[in-house]
């Protein structure tokens, strides 16, 4: 089948990366393992424990473990309603910096595929910001994705062993998502994600 990149109608699903909300760090599991969660390679055996490890104490419908993500009752509930495709849901507890469980989440599976990502060089837009340093931030601005390969899924992942872990979405589930007002998460357009030229040179 021949490659169709394309970047309507489909968003990237990110860490908003703000101190304002609780980030977790796991316990009773290495980063390795979620990361075989999260792709569906694997299953924990039994509830993940995640601790408060910085940030605020505030909890959100999005919580994360670096750039794995843990969502809320209301937002399994909706993606359940809506019976949206390339999700599921895997156990985890979530504990304050005492120990006491907190909150009701679990873990994101995304079993949604994709083919390959176009983001860089001759795909994206090149740009710079001034953020006062000595040079100003370089940063590629939109990515595409092989839709020939996509398995029609509304949460998905790029296939064939790519392990830079872009969530992507469909607009439906986005709209799901908003109708929850999920917070602690960065809903963006592909056309307008921004990468750091640094990381898409590193492969990330």
């Amino acid at each position: 089948m021949a490659l169709k990149f394309s970047s309507d109608g489909f968003y990237h699903l990110s860490n908003r990366l703000s101190n304002r909300w609780m980030g977790l760090d796991p316990e009773t599991a290495g980063w390795d393992d979620l990361y075989d969660y999260f792709i569906g390679s694997a299953v924990p055996e039994e509830p993940v424990r995640m601790i408060h490890a910085h940030g605020g104490v505030r909890l959100a419908e999005f919580l994360w473990s670096a750039g794995f993500p843990l969502v809320s009752k209301s937002v399994v509930s909706a993606l359940e309603q809506h019976q949206f495709k390339g999700w599921e849901p895997y156990p985890v507890t979530i504990h304050d910096r005492k120990g006491d469980l907190i909150g009701s989440y679990a873990g994101l599976t995304v079993t949604g595929r994709c083919g390959e990502i176009q983001v860089g060089k001759g795909v994206s837009k090149l740009k710079e910001r001034d953020l006062g340093g000595k040079r100003p931030a370089r940063y590629y601005k939109g990515m595409n994705l092989d839709a020939s390969e996509w398995d029609q899924s509304d949460l998905f992942i790029e296939g064939k062993g790519k392990k830079r872990g872009y969530i992507l979405a469909s607009a439906e589930l986005v709209h799901a998502l908003k109708g929850v007002k999920a917070r602690n998460v960065t809903i963006t357009p592909l056309e307008d994600v921004e990468i750091p030229v640094e990381l898409v040179d590193q492969g990330t």
